[in-house]
């Protein structure tokens, strides 16, 4: 399980207005992507935005930094 930050995010083109719509639609909180997210945890959300996001840190390793 790796940790998701927003340069996940941003990493796959999803813009800051766009990303901030989707944490209020998703109610999650922005601060949790600065300090990084479990990958599971944001898998629970249900959408391909956050399952693409949780792909791609998986992808890069545990820290996902």
């Amino acid at each position: 399980m790796a940790k998701v930050y927003f340069r996940h995010l941003r990493a796959l083109d999803y813009c800051k207005d766009g990303l901030l719509l989707w944490c209020q639609r998703y109610n999650i909180s922005k601060r949790v992507f600065f300090k990084g997210i479990d990958s599971d945890e944001l898998r629970k959300v249900g959408c391909p935005l956050a399952n693409k996001a949780a792909d791609l840190a998986d992808r890069e390793g545990s820290d996902g930094r």
